[in-house]
């Protein structure tokens, strides 16, 4: 009736009223949109899923802990649906050793459309063969992040300037005049090509993760599917973030003057001879892939990575770039209080008994960071002793092996593997456009388990 309180809602330091209870919403900076928390048992093909729709008190709104919003949602970003898909096989395959001859296959098959999503471009023969595909009369769109860290290497702005001088649209997100951009980085690695050819990354298109010669570089993982269904999903999102009427989206000009803001080249340990290279292989048993986005899904607590990781009964190896030890920020920032949230994920499955393996990339360590791979080993490793827990962390031997870790994947009980683009740091899934696909195939997972118990073997 008249004068009934339907709903409440108090947010930054304002003062409890009626309906309401508990503390007060997190301020949010500027663009942040405040909506009820999403129930992640609605999230399915064709829904974002339901939202809580009773309860006015902060944990009715899309706040995940104590101390991080498992996901607050700025302005224009995207709702996506969390859908799963069969697929009837795959092209499974690794950085360095196959990777430059499963992409070039991959465009040279685009005869109508192909769309790329990078965040790094900098391999010189793959911009030739994207170049081609434009004189095959393919359709062709290629979409980078604007302001990676560390500004614009030369080497990919001279990628950038040559695919636009051969026909290439470039489109960049880049925060607008009035500072508004979408996420903070696009730094998601995936293309969609001719409505069903689908090919994932945990790597960039540069010459240490796909060299055209077989050459050591980063270690990263790869799958290439063919499913309409999947392709459509993917090109949806890519038009979405592509959308030329957003501000934040702009195409490449070489005179900008945001771009001549540029980083060293892009540079890794010195290359060498490939021991062994790793061959791809053609799967030909039905896959099921769940493809997931950040930060619309990165930091659910059923679903995607941290369900993936409590679905673990027997076996996890994890594979990473970069494990912080922990996120937050300031003086208070600490495991106990600011856990990093994957890292405590894992931990909880080595408790109740599930094997765990951590292997991190050793190329550039710093042990005076506290968040650095070398102190998330050594924590690990003390907490796996202390406990008694089937627990384990190496690091890769840079030096002895020639290698570095760019991947940032899982193997869960021999028959499912998370491919990704989402680094566990506290930004990639809270704040990047990323994505993730979870693929449940044990022929997947011998794969990729072969290759993780080769890099296992160069750990330390």
């Amino acid at each position: 009736k008249a004068g009934d309180v339907l709903d409440a809602f108090v947010w930054g330091n304002g003062r409890a009223v009626p309906g309401w209870s508990g503390p007060a919403v997190s301020a949010g900076s500027a663009g942040t949109v405040f909506q009820r928390a999403v129930m992640e048992d609605s999230l399915g093909a064709d829904s974002a899923g339901h939202f809580v729709t009773d309860g006015a008190s902060a944990a009715a709104w899309r706040q995940g802990t104590d101390w991080l919003p498992r996901r607050m949602v700025r302005a224009a970003q995207s709702e996506l649906a969390y859908p799963t898909f069969t697929v009837p096989g795959a092209t499974a395959f690794t950085c360095p050793d196959s990777a430059f001859a499963v992409i070039s296959q991959f465009i040279d098959k685009a005869s109508r459309r192909l769309d790329i999503n990078l965040y790094h471009f900098t391999q010189p023969e793959l911009a030739d063969r994207v170049i081609a595909a434009i004189g095959r009369k393919v359709s062709v769109r290629l979409l980078l992040e604007g302001e990676p860290f560390m500004g614009v290497p030369p080497n990919a702005r001279e990628t950038m300037v040559k695919l636009q001088a051969g026909g290439v649209p470039v489109q960049l997100l880049h925060r607008a005049a009035d500072g508004f951009k979408r996420y903070r980085f696009d730094h998601a690695k995936y293309a969609v090509a001719d409505g069903h050819l689908c090919l994932m990354m945990s790597d960039n298109w540069t010459n240490t993760s796909v060299p055209s010669s077989q050459l050591t570089g980063h270690r990263g993982w790869g799958l290439v599917l063919d499913s309409a269904a999947l392709a459509d999903h993917l090109s949806r999102v890519f038009a979405g973030d592509w959308n030329s009427a957003s501000l934040d989206s702009v195409p490449f000009n070489p005179d900008t003057q945001h771009v001549l803001r540029t980083a060293p080249r892009l540079v890794t340990e010195p290359q060498r001879a490939l021991p062994q290279p790793i061959a791809p292989v053609q799967i030909g048993t039905p896959l099921t892939v769940t493809a997931f986005f950040a930060p619309d899904h990165a930091l659910l607590q059923s679903q995607a990575i941290c369900g993936l990781i409590r679905s673990a009964a027997t076996t996890l190896d994890v594979q990473q770039a970069s494990l912080s030890l922990f996120w937050g920020h300031g003086a208070g920032a600490s495991v106990a209080a600011t856990p990093n949230l994957f890292l405590a994920e894992v931990v909880a499955a080595a408790r109740r008994g599930v094997r765990v393996r951590v292997l991190m990339d050793g190329a550039f360590l710093n042990s005076q960071e506290p968040r650095d791979n070398s102190n998330t080993r050594q924590w690990v490793q003390s907490l796996g002793s202390a406990e008694r827990l089937p627990l384990e962390a190496r690091i890769l031997d840079a030096k002895a092996t020639g290698m570095s870790i760019h991947n940032k994947g899982l193997i869960i009980d021999g028959r499912k593997v998370l491919i990704s683009s989402i680094n566990w740091t506290e930004n990639s899934p809270l704040e990047n456009r990323e994505m993730g696909l979870i693929v449940e195939s044990e022929a997947a997972a011998a794969f990729y388990g072969a290759a993780f118990e080769r890099d296992w073997a160069g750990g330390k």
